[in-house]
């Protein structure tokens, strides 16, 4: 009698299927391949969801990258401001120091001489000999008011001066140098509703006093005008020359205006 070999317990790295056929695997787990059909399609599905699931890690990944960028912007355009708004303090002491200074020697000299300064009476006849088209120029009351759109100073919502800036206000200085050189000048910084909305009236308050700020440093620093010719003031939203329910209306009330008055320095 001839012996059967004996069968042993040992695992097989092989499945019912035909002798010598591996096992097919959905996602690493052995499966019998009794329907080649279903196998590949579930195989098909796995490697998909595998795949989206790859797409999804990276798209997070993005968005906390992004994230932490807008986040550094924010702290950045923060930083400036603070800098931008104790700049303004710094200028708006030594402008107000500067008045002091020539109201007092404006009264000695008249003093010793017995000379009476008139204010300019005549700011509108004044104002006609000035050429500064196409900006817009008012009569307003006893005051001359400069229109100089803002979207053509400063970049968007900032007081940083764009480089074509001096482009405008190098005519204004020498206008003023020759029609008005004695008279007193405010600069008021006017803002739309958008810093508004984004931070309350503060931000418009703040954005207006450093853009007027910076024409202040424009204006003395680097066209040589007096300082003490010159007072800051900021009106925010507070005095809207369009409607802020319109683009052509934020972009009319986004403006620094140079108030010419009819009193000396």
């Amino acid at each position: 009698m001839v012996g059967l070999p004996a069968l042993g317990c040992h695992q097989t790295p092989y499945l019912p299927g035909g002798p010598g056929v591996p096992a097919q695997t959905i996602g690493g787990v052995p499966v019998a391949a009794g329907n080649n059909a279903q196998v590949a399609e579930l195989s098909r599905r796995v490697n998909e969801l595998d795949r989206n699931n790859k797409d999804l890690h990276m798209e997070v990944a993005n968005l906390i990258t992004q994230r932490d960028l807008n986040a550094a912007q924010l702290q950045k355009t923060k930083e400036e401001l603070n800098l931008t708004v104790q700049r303004l303090d710094e200028t708006n002491a030594l402008a107000q120091n500067f008045q002091s200074q020539a109201r007092t020697l404006q009264a000695s000299v008249q003093q010793r001489g017995g000379a009476s300064i008139q204010p300019n009476t005549n700011l509108a006849a004044s104002a006609a000999r000035l050429q500064l088209n196409p900006l817009v120029v008012q009569q307003d009351g006893g005051s001359v008011r400069i229109v100089l759109p803002s979207d053509q100073l400063f970049e968007p919502n900032t007081a940083r001066m764009l480089p074509r800036a001096d482009q405008m206000l190098a005519p204004v200085a020498a206008q003023l140098r020759t029609v008005f050189p004695k008279q007193r000048i405010d600069i008021e910084g006017h803002t739309d509703s958008t810093p508004a909305a984004m931070g309350g009236p503060a931000v418009s308050h703040q954005l207006a006093s450093a853009q007027a700020s910076a024409i202040l440093d424009a204006l003395t620093r680097r066209a040589n005008m007096p300082a003490a010719q010159f007072s800051v003031k900021s009106e925010g939203i507070a005095r809207p020359a369009g409607s802020n329910e319109t683009p052509a209306g934020r972009a009319a009330n986004r403006r620094i205006e140079l108030v010419v008055r009819p009193d000396f320095f």
